[in-house]
């Protein structure tokens, strides 16, 4: 089975949250809710995200 996943980025009372997003047949399942403290660590998970979309493409 194909996955399609992205994170959505929001800031809320200075702290920022990415969801994974899981696309199916049935839409949007948030499957990860991530609370990070820096845009360092944003960048870190959206290129470890990339890297890994990349090489897996099926589960």
């Amino acid at each position: 089975m194909a996955i399609n996943s992205y994170f959505i980025y929001s800031k809320f009372e200075n702290k920022i949250f990415l969801t994974l997003y899981n696309i199916s047949n049935t839409g949007k399942i948030p499957i990860c809710f991530i609370k990070i403290s820096s845009l360092k660590l944003l960048f870190h998970y959206a290129l470890k995200t990339l890297f890994t979309q990349r090489h897996t493409k099926n589960f």
